[in-house]
């Protein structure tokens, strides 16, 4: 029998919370949805159930595995499921469509003295900044 990585099985137990209904508050690890989440990007995940995703909403849904993900609502079916898209990734998620477990919210932006080497001047806070509260602005051409 194969042991399952501490970090699915956290982010297994991550998952029954939100489809229960509780809130979660996490730290981001991957940089998939860079540079609208960084690494350290502390997130707070509140499901919605009456909610209806739209085109371009960052959304949390359970991936084949069991774990989740946190990236951005390229397509949405008529059922309401969502065909998803990490921001700095090449292509769609593998897993097709999908129900929305949460939405998250973004309580806390590290500082990461290379994410800011994209922007110059005294614009490089403000952008990253608007970044995480508008982040349809930063959708990729697809």
């Amino acid at each position: 029998m194969t042991e399952k990585p501490a970090a699915l099985l956290l982010e297994q137990a991550i998952c029954t919370s939100l489809k229960e209904g509780r809130s979660v508050t996490i730290l981001a690890l991957g940089g998939s949805m860079f540079p609208t989440i960084l690494p350290g990007t502390q997130l707070r995940l509140e499901p919605h159930p009456t909610r209806r995703p739209i085109v371009g909403d960052l959304v949390v849904v359970g991936r084949p595995d069991g774990g989740i993900a946190i990236h951005r609502a390229v397509r949405v079916n008529q059922a309401g499921e969502v065909l998803t898209w990490g921001d700095a990734l090449p292509t769609p998620d593998g897993w097709g469509y999908t129900s929305v477990l949460a939405w998250p919210r973004i309580l806390w932006i590290p500082w990461q003295p290379s994410a800011w080497t994209l922007w110059k001047g005294n614009l490089r806070v403000q952008a990253h900044l608007l970044s995480a509260s508008l982040p349809c602005c930063w959708r990729k051409e697809r």
